[in-house]
């Protein structure tokens, strides 16, 4: 019993892990959720500004969803933009992919 209890979990925590990487497969993507976990938090601003500072560059849907305000470009505006969303002053409104 108690190795169906465990094995159960670690299938919930695979399952759960593995959305943010499906919703990019599909297409979709939550602007603002750069690690691609479904949630929008402190995380994503680090990897944001790390980026623009040119410490650790962005590619792929993790670009794609850094790109908060939608000009085109990652910079200083949409690590604010995130920040603002994370300290629950300003959300973000998801816009059509």
């Amino acid at each position: 019993m108690k190795i169906r209890k465990i094995a159960a979990a670690v299938c919930a925590a695979v399952i759960m892990g593995t959305m943010g990487t499906l919703s990019a497969w599909a297409g979709n993507v939550i602007y603002g959720d750069v690690d691609l976990n479904g949630e929008i938090n402190v995380t994503d601003v680090v990897k944001i500004a790390a980026h623009v500072k040119s410490i650790k560059p962005l590619v792929g849907e993790e670009l794609r969803a850094a790109d908060v305000n939608g000009d085109g470009n990652v910079d200083i505006t949409d690590v604010v933009m995130v920040a603002a969303h994370v300290k629950n002053i300003k959300p973000i409104v998801q816009r059509k992919n």
